[in-house]
């Protein structure tokens, strides 16, 4: 079980470069009723992360999960999109989350990818892993030659250290390089 940027960035980041070409362009059109298009200037040559946040951004997160399975349905990865199904079924939206804000903590989802205890002030790399900000902060700082960001999970590299906060894990994200 991930969260709602884990489950999407995981359908895009499975995107051939020419299935997300035309993923870029169902965005950039009217696609599905009530929701309005994302000018092409503004995907520009974005990746799937950069396209993650700007759906998030637009759309919030129910509205990018359901533009990313009608649109993922339309460049037939139905496999994905019925893989994003299944996944939002099993994460709270976030009304739910702010409820269960106060509520205690899942072990498998609030642990830190670093020192494996629950998060202390939480944040989500680009791609979708959390760790306590201090452990990521401490990680990046031990690690690799200057200007080389590498996730301490999955080890995707960056050329930034862009990272997500999420209050109490409510599913409300800032950004923030440090």
């Amino acid at each position: 079980m991930g969260t709602q940027l884990d489950l999407l960035l995981h359908a895009t980041d499975h995107l051939k470069p020419e299935q997300l070409k035309r993923f870029k362009l169902y965005l950039s059109h009217r696609t599905l009723d009530g929701v309005e298009p994302i000018p092409r200037d503004r995907l520009g040559d974005s990746d799937a992360t950069d396209i993650v946040e700007t759906m998030m951004e637009v759309y919030g997160s129910e509205g990018a999960l359901k533009i990313t399975i009608h649109i993922l349905r339309k460049i037939s990865r139905t496999d994905l999109a019925d893989a994003l199904e299944n996944g939002i079924k099993e994460v709270p939206s976030q009304e739910e989350q702010a409820t269960d804000a106060g509520s205690s903590v899942s072990l498998t989802q609030d642990q830190c990818g670093v020192c494996e205890q629950l998060l202390t002030d939480p944040v989500i790399t680009t791609c979708g892993h959390s760790f306590c900000r201090q452990c990521i902060s401490s990680y990046w700082s031990q690690s690799g030659p200057s200007g080389q960001y590498t996730c301490a999970k999955c080890e995707k590299r960056r050329k930034n250290s862009t990272v997500f906060t999420d209050n109490n894990r409510c599913g409300v994200l800032y950004l923030f390089t440090s």
